[in-house]
């Protein structure tokens, strides 16, 4: 089938249109069904989806919340020991020892805390399980000023600025024996006791779990890209406090974009799950989140959207690949029924074409049918042999009369009583045709005028001029009649300068041959005539009636008198073709013709040089 028209149906053969429909209406349902109900599956996986994504965000939240309790625990107790006490007021080294010591095997003990201090209440180091230098200050600190006000603190997940690395910060209060805060115990859990439970969600599938703190901050994220970058841009002050604190290190924090995320996440205060679009990933994402109680921060565990699809494209592939194979059986079946219809409809077509052809002898119709095609097959029958019938009346018309006014007629488009038209008349003529044709055999006399008054009538044609009469070796050609132009001098005046170029061409070939060349003059005539039907009521002709017709006779005539001069038009053709740029004229001034009693003015016209 050719490329233009496969995605224009209307003009497809019937037969594919009869096997599409029959396998669109076979196909169609059993597809929409099958979409659906993988629809409704697919949003049922994804809704049982979301609640094991909340139930796995609330089980690490708790586990997160026992490692954060117990720490403390441990930070508590340490601040209540009667010989951290002792230390802060003594400050000597055996003590000092004494303390180290308790502090190590505490660290030993466990050994996601990577660093236990013991402050004063101006932020020195005054004990530490790692080298510290002497001028450390810790006093800028969130979890020190808490704690000089008499407050546990545990912190964010903050990066050291002494190890670089990420970690929690525990504190608490060492009273004196009056109830005054003397000296503050930190203790820095390793991030990684947290982060290796969130890191161990994403082992091994497509599910990733991530943790955002109070101030909407990815403090933890399998993509290290992600890390300290906020779901939503941060308020300047927020931003700018964060900073200040160094609580990552850094003074550059982003923002993902995900603030419909982090709306999500306020706005529910509780455990949830979601749908939403990332912005990093650009795909769709789950996510269930469950909140810390005592910390503010947030676990969520996300997976693609596309993950729970891929099980359910395996089965759509499946079922497309059965459809396939019905699809081409029906296909085949639709094809051999569609047959029955298409072929005695394509012999119908034969014969219409044979008819178009003019081919009546073979425009005809076996039937062997009973039914509509049948019926319409006999219908075509009768119609082909009615066209025949008005074919051949309507050639004979067209020998009687000129084509274009058989046209006329049979389309009811002509006057039969006469109109008035304002025409161009051409009038060519042999000149000296009764001495030639005295010399010529009455056969050659035949075929030169067949000759020559066939390429002046197609110069006639291409300018949409009407050959009203052949009189002998003249021709007589009206423009504007039956059919209307409005440059009718301009037609009139080229198709003389074609025919002037086309008899030099013929006289070059007859030449050639040793005939007689042929001379001919032309004159054109513009004015108002009457056009109609003269003649009786058994025989008329399409002809025009006006003075404009005798001057363009007389005009022709008058070329014999201007030898140099074969174009000769009045002035009413002049004042319209005067400023054609491909036309030249000369004026020859007034002349009295042959039966007129006033004097006209004529013109030479020539092609431009």
């Amino acid at each position: 089938m050719n490329k233009l028209i496969i995605f224009k149906p209307g003009s497809w053969p019937i037969a594919i249109k009869l096997a599409v429909v029959m396998l669109l209406f076979s196909i169609l349902p059993m597809l929409a069904t099958a979409q659906y109900g993988l629809g409704r599956a697919f949003d049922n996986i994804v809704d049982s989806e979301m609640e094991n994504l909340q139930r796995f965000s609330a089980g690490l939240s708790e586990r997160i919340e026992l490692i954060i309790t117990n720490t403390g625990y441990i930070a508590s107790y340490l601040s209540w020991d009667r010989e951290v006490a002792e230390l802060l007021r003594k400050r000597d080294e055996h003590t000092r020892s004494l303390v180290l010591d308790k502090m190590l095997r505490l660290q030993t003990a466990n050994s996601a805390i990577e660093l236990v201090m013991l402050l004063d209440t101006g932020g020195k180091v005054i004990a530490s399980t790692i080298p510290m230098p002497p001028e450390m200050d810790f006093g800028f600190r969130d979890y020190f000023k808490a704690a000089l006000k008499g407050n546990e603190f545990v912190s964010s997940i903050l990066v050291g600025s002494l190890t670089k690395k990420a970690g929690i910060f525990f504190s608490a209060p060492i009273y004196d024996s009056s109830g005054v805060v003397m000296g503050v115990t930190v203790l820095k859990l390793n991030a990684s006791a947290i982060t290796s439970l969130l890191g161990d969600m994403g082992k091994g599938g497509s599910k990733r779990a991530f943790l955002i703190d109070a101030d909407g901050i990815v403090v933890y994220h399998p993509d290290a890209r992600l890390m300290y970058q906020s779901l939503a841009p941060l308020a300047p002050e927020v931003k700018e406090q964060i900073i200040s604190e160094k609580r990552f290190m850094t003074d550059r924090i982003g923002s993902l974009g995900l603030e419909s995320l982090q709306q999500l996440i306020k706005k529910v205060g509780e455990q949830g799950n979601a749908r939403y679009y990332s912005t990093p990933a650009r795909q769709n994402e789950l996510v269930g989140f469950s909140p810390l109680k005592r910390m503010g921060w947030t676990v969520a565990v996300e997976m693609p959207e596309s993950a729970l699809s891929v099980p359910l494209d395996r089965i759509y592939l499946n079922f497309m690949a059965g459809v396939g194979v019905f699809g081409l059986f029906l296909a085949l079946v639709s094809a051999l029924f569609a047959g029955t219809f298409v072929k005695p409809l394509r012999v119908l077509m034969v014969a219409a074409r044979a008819v178009e052809r003019g081919d009546y002898k073979n425009a005809r119709v076996t039937v062997k049918r009973l039914d509509e095609i049948g019926e319409l097959s006999n219908i075509f029958n009768t119609m082909a042999e009615g066209v025949q019938a008005r074919e051949r009346e309507r050639d004979i018309l067209g020998r009687v009369v000129s084509p274009e006014v058989r046209d006329k007629l049979l389309s009811g488009d002509i006057n039969l009583v006469g109109e008035n038209r304002r025409v161009s008349i051409l009038f060519s003529d042999i000149r000296g045709f009764t001495t030639l044709s005295e010399q010529m055999h009455p056969h050659d006399v035949v075929a030169m005028l067949n000759e020559y008054l066939g390429e002046m009538s197609e110069a006639v044609k291409h300018h949409g001029g009407y050959i009203n009469n052949f009189i002998g070796d003249a021709i007589v050609v009206i423009f504007g009649a039956p059919l209307g132009w409005e440059d009718n001098e301009e037609r009139a005046l080229r198709a003389a300068v074609e025919m002037r170029a086309r008899l030099k061409i013929l006289n070059v070939r007859r030449a050639a041959q040793g005939e007689n060349i042929i001379e001919s003059g032309i004159g054109i005539s513009t004015g108002k005539v009457v056009a109609g039907q003269v003649g009786s009521s058994e025989r008329f002709l399409y002809t025009v009636i006006g003075d404009s017709v005798n001057i363009a006779s007389r005009l022709e005539t008058l070329t014999k008198e201007y030898p140099d001069n074969p174009i000769l038009i009045n002035a009413a053709t002049y004042e319209k073709v005067k400023d054609t740029p491909d036309f030249t004229f000369k004026a020859l001034g007034s002349v009295t013709l042959k039966g007129k009693a006033e004097a006209i003015e004529i013109f030479a016209g020539y092609p431009a040089a």
